[in-house]
């Protein structure tokens, strides 16, 4: 987007800040979790993670 020399590091700056927590729902969105069976968290694995790397610790709760 284009703004005013003036305006411009403001509207930026606003931008940034209305854009954040949007992305930052969108990682929790994909965030892993690993639950015993009573319901509580075990682990959890990064956005990043791929669900063959923590297989052995699924393994180990059954």
């Amino acid at each position: 987007m284009t703004y005013p020399k003036n305006i411009r590091k403001k509207a930026v700056f606003l931008e940034y800040c209305l854009f954040l927590p949007l992305v930052t729902k969108i990682v929790l969105l994909f965030t892993k979790f690993l639950i015993s069976k009573d319901g509580e968290t075990v682990r959890r694995y990064a956005p990043t993670t791929d669900p063959k790397d923590f297989e052995q610790d699924i393994e180990a709760m059954l």
